[in-house]
């Protein structure tokens, strides 16, 4: 089995990508993917990003490769109702925050409460450090990448029973502190140099790596040739899916 954390569907604002959800599912059968994680690119830039989540749930109904990621913005009151009313639909496993992309702010919310609320539920979430590297944004519309060694991590180590997904891991540049966190997994989709896999595993990373294609953003194939050229078949198994196994059964 070969799963997917970070899948996407719908239009994006830099370039044209093939993105309806149907062209998804066949980019991802093509490349040998059997399970797509996908959220809907268009909540990244809605004011609401709540409004694609029935959309997301209804439009994946019918491809059995697609399991929805529905997207939360923490930053407003009803992120928790919007969380409980996603999961009435079993095929909800996880959650995806754009954080950088909210009028999150560190004085006003709190993020070891909202974390906690993710463990006591024992529902992963995926913060995405970045959609883009923001020299492709218009230069009116440039995004800093969320904060996640001084922000993100820091509040996450607090929370020991929380599952959290770095979405677009900058590898290179993590604190070494998640080792001491058993709960914390990285999306391969942006891995900055193709040595960062084999690096990974030599420090200790490899059960906390997950696939992750970026498609449609990525082209299909980026995501392997990433990092499976410097990887033992067997440790490819744990990205590919034994670590999956962990984040949702353990």
């Amino acid at each position: 089995m070969i799963n997917d954390i970070s899948c996407f569907y719908g239009p994006w604002t830099t370039h044209p990508v093939q993105g309806d959800v149907r062209q998804v599912s066949e980019k991802l059968k093509r490349i040998g993917i059997d399970r797509g994680y996908i959220s809907p690119l268009a909540a990244v830039w809605c004011r609401n990003q709540h409004l694609y989540n029935c959309e997301l749930l209804e439009l994946t109904s019918e491809f059995e490769n697609l399991l929805p990621v529905p997207v939360l913005d923490v930053s407003v009151p009803t992120w928790q109702e919007e969380c409980i009313e996603m999961c009435k639909d079993t095929r909800v496993k996880m959650f995806r925050v754009f954080l950088n992309y909210t009028y999150w702010d560190q004085s006003m919310h709190n993020l070891k409460e909202i974390f906690k609320f993710f463990a006591e539920k024992n529902i992963p979430v995926i913060f995405q450090r970045r959609m883009e590297d923001r020299r492709y944004n218009h230069k009116l519309a440039q995004v800093q990448d969320a904060d996640i060694n001084n922000v993100v991590i820091k509040y996450a180590m607090r929370v020991p029973e929380l599952k959290l997904v770095i979405g677009a891991a900058a590898v290179a540049h993590l604190n070494s502190s998640i080792l001491d966190h058993k709960g914390i997994y990285l999306d391969t989709s942006m891995l900055e140099e193709l040595k960062w896999a084999r690096e990974a595993f030599d420090n200790g990373l490899g059960g906390r790596l997950l696939l992750g294609s970026h498609i449609p953003i990525f082209e299909e194939n980026a995501g392997f040739s990433r990092f499976l050229p410097q990887l033992a078949d067997d440790e490819a198994e744990m990205v590919f899916d034994r670590n999956f196994e962990k984040l949702l059964n353990s």
